[in-house]
């Protein structure tokens, strides 16, 4: 394994559980990639190819039934789940096309959510959210709740949540899948900054061929296999 490389993922095998007597049919097979440090990695692919499993076990989210992933070095099969839960709160950031914005909570305090137990202060967790939401141009939205928002909204306070962090790593699921073009730009730019400042690798799935060009990696899935 490379000093740079943050996930590698080897050989690896996911199935869900089913019911049934039979075996259910394999989500990923056989897949393998790495993601480096401060690096852009673009997973495309139709529906149903295994871009969303691939990105929820990269986010220690699940284990592989079969082969490995390397987290900084670690394989995630001898990691305790007191272990996964300090490496998803400190070195991983999401972004999830359902967005899971806390809906009895603002914008603010949605984006200042995961500084606290991270160690910042109150009114540094303030500032730095207030900086990123800036950046994404919810500036004037900061006491609004995800109700009062709309989808594209809602998005973006899902990226500055993700941002705000300064995460090792950033996965995203279709990060601009509600945007507009303009806006989409403006989140890269978001991307890039955080990318070139701190050294931030980020893993995106997307049918947005506008975004091949910012990867330095792309990987596409089909029938769960890396078919690049």
């Amino acid at each position: 394994m490379s000093n740079n490389s943050l996930i590698e993922v080897q050989d690896v095998e996911y199935r869900y559980e089913t019911r049934e007597s039979e075996a259910a049919p394999a989500v990923l097979r056989g897949v393998s990639l790495t993601v480096q440090a401060g690096e852009m990695v673009c997973l495309m692919g139709p529906s149903g190819s295994g871009k969303t499993t691939l990105l929820n076990l990269m986010g220690l989210l699940e284990k592989p039934q079969v082969g490995d992933i390397r987290f900084i070095g670690q394989s995630v099969k001898g990691l305790s789940e007191s272990a996964l839960e300090t490496h998803r709160l400190r070195d991983l950031g999401f972004i999830f096309q359902a967005f899971f914005l806390i809906p009895t909570l603002s914008v603010l305090d949605n984006t200042t959510y995961f500084l606290g137990p991270l160690g910042m202060g109150a009114r540094e967790a303030k500032e730095r959210a207030t900086e990123v939401l800036e950046k994404v141009g919810l500036q004037d939205h900061l006491s609004k709740y995800p109700r009062e928002l709309s989808g594209g909204q809602r998005q973006r306070v899902a990226v500055a949540r993700a941002v705000a962090k300064k995460p090792k790593v950033i996965l995203a699921d279709e990060p601009t899948a509600n945007l507009d073009r303009a806006t989409a730009e403006k989140i890269v730019s978001v991307f890039q900054e955080l990318r070139d400042n701190e050294g931030t690798s980020f893993v995106f799935s997307t049918h947005d061929q506008d975004l091949l060009g910012y990867a330095q990696s792309v990987y596409r899935l089909q029938d769960g296999k890396v078919v690049r």
